[in-house]
């Protein structure tokens, strides 16, 4: 069991370490990017489509 929560946290550490570089790169946060992409793919969209599509609150 313990192997597993050590991957686990691995697991974890590389998703930080991997959103941390790509808004580092990009110059905003994932949120976001995902929230543009979003509107791209189904524009036009109202903000209560955004939210509710992406689980915004």
């Amino acid at each position: 069991m313990l192997k597993i929560q050590d991957l686990l946290y691995q697991l974890r550490l590389s998703e930080q370490v991997s959103t941390q570089l790509f808004e580092k790169k990009l110059g905003i946060s994932l949120t976001r990017y995902h929230i543009l992409l979003f509107l791209l793919e189904n524009s036009p969209c109202n903000q209560m489509g955004v939210q509710e599509r992406l689980k915004i609150d």
